[in-house]
C-alpha cells in the first residue's frame, strides 16, 4: 500500500464517492427498466386478450358476411381499446418515473 499522504487519501475518498454515485444511478436505471418491462407485459397481455377475443368471435360466426361485418366492428372497437391500454400503460410508466425522482 505504501505511505498515504493527505492528497492520496482525499483522492481515494473522491473515487469512492464516485462509485457510490454510480451505483445509485445504476439502481435507478434498473428500477426504470423494471417499470418499462412491467408496462410492456401489460401491453402484451392486452394484445393477447384481444387476439383471443378475435379468435372466439371468428369461431362463433357462420357465414362470410357476418364475419366481415363483425370483424369490422371488432377491429374498430379493438383499436380504441388497445390505444387506451397503451396510453394507460405509458401514463403509469411516466408517472412512476416522476414519482421516483
Amino acid at each position: 500500500m505504501g505511505q498515504w499522504t493527505l492528497e492520496t487519501a482525499v483522492s481515494q475518498i473522491k473515487k469512492m464517492c464516485k462509485l457510490v454515485s454510480l451505483s445509485e444511478l445504476m439502481e435507478q436505471v434498473a428500477c426504470q427498466i423494471q417499470q418499462l418491462l412491467r408496462a410492456m407485459m401489460k401491453f402484451l397481455s392486452a394484445i393477447a386478450e384481444r387476439v383471443k377475443a378475435v379468435i372466439e368471435k371468428v369461431k362463433s360466426m357462420t357465414d362470410i358476411g357476418n364475419v366481415v361485418d363483425s370483424a369490422t366492428d371488432f377491429v374498430a372497437d379493438g383499436i380504441g381499446n388497445v390505444a387506451d391500454s397503451i396510453a394507460d400503460s405509458a401514463g403509469d410508466f411516466v408517472g412512476a418515473i416522476f414519482k421516483r425522482n
